[in-house]
């Protein structure tokens, strides 16, 4: 049984999680990707973290808008003025983090940080909408995990894990599972019982 040092992971079974809202489904991290997996069932979703030139955080993938809207751009180098106006395939709104937290107050979110300069726009977000427990901070970069956890050293639990059992690949020397990492739980059970 799980400590309820992870309050994120206090669920009696298996977790599922929609990826970018169920990205398979349809146009990802989108607020009706989101409406559609929780109206599924899903009560855990995963998204990305973003911030604009003037510091404003959006739920998107990619470092730039190309592959899935009607605008281009690097996220980094765009006022949020402009990246509003992109459409996800045309049609759907990149909708601010924030607004996902509060529209959504009992669903938990893995939310992974793209960039640095989304780390403090995230934590004023999570503060705001006292969404401690409910959020696992994820990123391919140590670094951006551990500035994380210095905006709320007391709410935080932050783990060094780079997402290797996750993409099959064993640890090398530098890379090794953590006992007490959320992630590496998860993704130990992924390794072990592979879906058919």
């Amino acid at each position: 049984m799980l400590s309820r040092r992870f309050a994120f992971l206090d669920h009696p079974g298996p977790l599922a999680f929609a990826h970018r809202g169920g990205a398979a489904e349809g146009a990802e991290n989108t607020v009706a990707a989101f409406e559609r997996a929780v109206g599924l069932g899903y009560t855990y979703l995963e998204t990305d973290a973003h911030a604009t030139s003037d510091g404003v955080l959006i739920a998107f993938h990619d470092h730039t808008l190309d592959r899935v809207t009607d605008r281009r751009g690097r996220i980094s180098e765009l006022p949020y003025r402009t990246v509003k106006q992109a459409r996800v395939h045309g049609v759907h709104e990149i909708p601010l983090l924030e607004d996902l937290l509060g529209t959504w107050p009992e669903i938990r979110f893995n939310i992974d940080v793209k960039e640095a300069a989304a780390i403090a726009p995230l934590a004023e977000a999570i503060r705001r909408t006292n969404s401690y427990d409910r959020i696992c901070l994820t990123s391919f970069s140590d670094e951006r995990r551990r500035e994380h956890g210095n905006y709320a050293p007391n709410r935080y639990e932050v783990q060094a894990c780079d997402g290797s059992y996750y993409h099959g690949r064993q640890p090398n020397s530098r890379q090794q599972r953590h006992p007490d990492c959320a992630h590496c739980k998860q993704t130990e059970s992924i390794r072990r019982y592979p879906p058919a």
